[in-house]
């Protein structure tokens, strides 16, 4: 015979536990409902950084078949995007969590960019943008209701961004100081690629100072200098090794036609970053946005001074001085060769990212990890500074660039690199947008 109180002590240990359980549902219940803006800006946050990532994501798939896309042309539109994408999302100076209809507008701005850029291409990149459009919108409609202004707004927001890459400007007129060195040296083509690029105005960087010294300006003999730099990278040309050649290729980014270009590179890597870290919508939209107006700025003051200096490449002179049978292991760029565009690129963007992610960040970058056309296969880092100089000496890997062009550029990227990351948010914006360029 079972003992009552023994079983009157069960059903009030049963009683007592489940009303823990209940009180516990109750303040479940209780702060989800008083204190909803926590896992709304939780989940607002999540679906902003996919939207991002994939817009991104797309933009390097579509550009690796654009053969226009040369590396100043790639940061103007990455420009384009980090000011469309930033301005989609922040009203003021405010992040308005409550408000996911502003995530409609983002997903318009990308496809409306993107449209821009890529659908005169093929039929095939369009329906590639359109697709991700569609899908992106049905994802979110399921819980926004939408005010029927999304679409203006983004309108909107896209020409305003375009007015920021306003034309062109005398800031600073193009001089050939390196003429008056020698002729020996120049850099000649029948098609130079946008030598009036450098003429653009810039959106933070100011441009009425020259950036760089002549090549070799410290140097006591200009011929001296240049010569056992040549040497120096026909010598290394004739020992590659296996890792040499990994090196080389694994940063080449500036096959058109093929892979995407080396300004686009450093938005691979961040998209591999933010992937897998995480990092809220304020610091989301500010790193695209620094990384698309550093490149645009980058760009703008590297062609400057390649068409000011108009220094040759490594591949003519070795050929006029050294072995007229020699060829670099890679196709030499029509662009002068002072400074180098890939350090530049690469200090700005590495510079940018450690500034948000801290300077010994590791990285294993898979950007080119599926490729069998050269050696991509991923690499290992443990710094944002690492990867920027084996990026610049890639280039001398490659015989493209002498170890001169890769120093001053990654010095050029640096100081770029810093005048925006100490450029107050708003500025890289809002007072951008009422004065279209600041000067």
């Amino acid at each position: 015979m079972i003992n009552a109180n023994h079983t009157n002590k069960i059903l009030s240990k049963f009683l007592l536990a489940m009303m823990k359980i209940s009180v516990l549902i109750f303040f479940l219940l209780f702060f989800a409902f008083f204190n909803p803006v926590k896992s709304r800006s939780d989940n607002y946050d999540n679906e902003l950084k996919s939207i991002v990532i994939q817009w991104y994501a797309l933009y390097l798939d579509l550009e690796q078949s654009d053969v226009s896309a040369y590396p100043v042309v790639s940061s103007e539109r990455l420009a384009e995007m980090g000011i469309g994408g930033y301005q989609a999302i922040f009203s003021g100076h405010e992040l308005n969590y409550k408000n996911h209809s502003s995530l409609f507008v983002l997903n318009n701005v990308y496809s409306f960019l993107l449209l821009k850029y890529y659908k005169i291409q093929n039929k095939s990149s369009e329906l590639k943008i359109l697709k991700l459009h569609e899908d992106i919108e049905n994802s979110l409609i399921k819980s926004v209701i939408l005010n029927n202004d999304e679409t203006s707004k983004a309108i909107k927001i896209c020409a305003q961004a375009e007015k920021v890459l306003c034309g062109f400007s005398d800031q600073r007129p193009v001089n050939h100081e390196i003429n008056k060195i020698t002729e020996k040296y120049i850099f000649k083509s029948t098609n130079p690629i946008l030598p009036n690029w450098g003429e653009k105005n810039t959106i933070i960087t100011r441009k009425n100072k020259s950036y760089c010294t002549s090549p070799y300006h410290n140097a006591t003999s200009f011929e001296n200098a240049i010569f056992d730099d040549a040497l120096a990278i026909y010598t290394l040309s004739m020992n590659l090794s296996k890792e040499d050649i990994w090196v080389a290729e694994f940063w080449s980014d500036d096959v058109r036609g093929l892979t995407f270009s080396p300004s686009s590179r450093w938005i691979s890597i961040s998209n591999q970053i933010v992937t897998k870290k995480e990092i809220g919508a304020q610091d989301l939209m500010t790193l695209y946005l620094k990384l698309g107006v550093g490149l645009y700025d980058a760009g703008i003051i590297c062609w400057q001074e390649k068409y000011t200096y108009m220094l040759g490449r490594p591949e003519s002179y070795i050929k006029a001085n050294i072995s007229k049978s020699w060829e670099p292991l890679h196709a030499t760029p029509s662009f002068p060769s002072y400074p180098s565009g890939h350090a530049v690129f690469g200090a700005v963007a590495s510079n940018i990212l450690e500034a948000q992610f801290g300077a010994y960040f590791s990285v294993v970058d898979k950007s080119h990890a599926s490729r069998i056309e050269f050696e991509g296969k991923e690499r290992t880092f443990h710094s944002f500074r690492e990867m920027a100089q084996e990026n610049a000496y890639s280039r001398m890997l490659l015989g493209v660039h002498f170890k001169e062009d890769c120093d001053k550029g990654l010095k050029l990227g640096y100081e770029i690199s810093k005048i925006i990351i100490n450029t107050p948010t708003d500025e890289l914006t809002g007072n951008v947008m009422e004065s279209v360029c600041k000067l």
